[in-house]
């Protein structure tokens, strides 16, 4: 057999072989039926086209697809926080930054009445908390606050004054460290910013050499009037008194 099964068709074929051979003595109660009216040819049974009633326009679902598998928004306090210091402050991000997991316990050992904390460095999200704190400060053994709570606009402008502070104070610490090694002998490598520095200066002596001599050619063609290629004379004369001096001060070496 192929792809089709054509068995089915045969079967009056093969009961009328077994009834002259006798293999059967009558044939069944189809057997005459199925002789007079032929099975079709078409093994695929089309669908028929179902035909609606058109005054009555087919209604659409509206029911909103359950969003019962879907995960729930999760949003924090500390989430507009973050996005308005970061906003304000966006190199913050180019700082570098370790991440260091420990045991999940840090906040049993931070104290966010200051800013300043001894086993993290000082950061954007240290801001954050400290202005969390400012606006729902720890209540005390007589079940009140210990500080009156800030508005979130007004404990953010105090921890952001807090955080100037301590940053400057650490630029202040860094001057003064590396003032007291340069007075000892100590010798410091160029940084990367100085090292960008000084490719970008070379590349603009380039490109301020060639912008020279772009101009110093078009004021040759212009002064030629198109009667030729400018010569050696002639671009001599056109160069500044500083740079022709030079030049022929180089070409009196050469000739010596």
């Amino acid at each position: 057999m192929g792809r089709y099964d054509f068995r089915p068709q045969r079967v009056h074929q093969k009961i009328t072989s077994l009834l002259a051979t006798q293999r059967i003595e009558r044939p069944p109660g189809w057997y005459e039926v199925v002789g007079s009216i032929a099975p079709s040819q078409m093994l695929v049974r089309t669908q028929p086209i179902q035909h609606g009633d058109a005054s009555r326009p087919r209604k659409r679902s509206t029911k909103k697809p359950s969003r019962l598998f879907q995960p729930i928004q999760i949003t924090y306090e500390e989430d507009e926080m973050r996005k308005t210091f970061f906003t304000d402050h966006p190199w913050e991000l180019a700082r570098p930054r370790l991440v260091i997991e420990g045991d999940g316990r840090d906040y049993e050992r931070v104290d966010w009445s200051r800013i300043r904390q001894e086993f993290r460095p000082l950061d954007g999200e240290a801001v954050v908390q400290r202005q969390r704190w400012l606006m729902n400060p720890p209540k005390g053994p007589d079940g009140r606050p210990i500080q009156e709570p800030l508005s979130q606009d007004l404990a953010y402008d105090q921890a952001r004054e807090e955080f100037y502070a301590e940053r400057l104070q650490e630029d202040e610490e860094r001057d003064v460290a590396k003032e007291e090694a340069l007075a000892t002998g100590a010798q410091f490598r160029m940084t990367t910013m100085d090292v960008a520095m000084q490719l970008e200066s070379e590349q603009h002596e380039k490109w301020k050499g060639w912008a020279y001599e772009e101009d110093r050619m078009e004021s040759l063609r212009v002064s030629s009037g198109g009667m030729g290629s400018p010569t050696a004379q002639d671009s001599e004369s056109l160069l500044p008194d500083d740079l022709a001096g030079d030049d022929e001060d180089r070409s009196d070496d050469e000739n010596a």
